[in-house]
């Protein structure tokens, strides 16, 4: 991971959908956010993440995607709340469904927090993250890989991703991706020699301040 090249700056032309769905949000986002927030409160209600009745939406919101679901408790000092997030990078189930999933599972699973009281449901601060396709890049030559995006590495046994907010760490794409392997290394987990290296574009929607 050698690769001291500067990041392409945002006017690098794109082909894998982050315009769309930028796009998406601008058009569905409330949508979005309130399902999240629906899912909260019936978890708390039936312990289980909101029936989605898929028959009445637009068919985009049905497609196969993955999302992250980001919860803050509004009432919190900046930088200090708590911060609940679910979710993944590779997708498996309908957009509608995986938010849904995603709100409940960040309120009642995320394990880095104490479980979330009931006073609290009504106090968050709700963020999406809809995530691109990953796309392949060589690991160690990751043209292509922007400061707009994330990264997934994989290997047999374990996968670590970073997002976007990590760029912080990292002033070029090879960096980003040691800092990806570094965290992974962090946590116990052992990459191998060879991992297979991805970027994925990341548009998000929120209702907080």
């Amino acid at each position: 991971m050698s690769d001291d090249r500067p990041v392409e700056g945002p006017s690098t032309p794109r082909d894998d959908g982050a315009a769309a769905d930028r796009a998406l949000l601008q058009r569905h986002g409330r949508r979005l956010i309130d399902l999240a927030r629906a899912s909260v409160l019936h978890g708390f209600e039936f312990g289980r993440p909101f029936p989605v009745d898929r028959g009445n939406e637009p068919p985009e919101l049905a497609e196969t995607r993955a999302t992250h679901v980001i919860l803050r408790a509004r009432s919190g000092v900046a930088g200090i709340e708590p911060t609940r997030r679910a979710g993944g990078v590779r997708a498996w189930r309908p957009l509608l469904l995986d938010v849904a999933g995603n709100a409940f599972a960040a309120t009642f699973a995320d394990r880095r927090h104490a479980v979330l009281k009931p006073a609290e449901r009504f106090d968050l601060a709700v963020t999406i993250l809809l995530l691109g396709h990953p796309q392949p890049i060589a690991l160690d030559d990751p043209h292509g890989l922007n400061s707009g995006d994330g990264a997934l590495l994989e290997w047999d046994g374990g996968s670590q991703a970073l997002f976007p907010e990590a760029w912080t760490f990292a002033r070029t794409a090879g960096g980003f991706l040691a800092e990806a392997l570094r965290r992974a290394q962090a946590q116990g987990l052992e990459p191998g020699a060879t991992p297979r290296a991805y970027r994925f574009s990341v548009a998000s929607v929120s209702d907080g301040e």
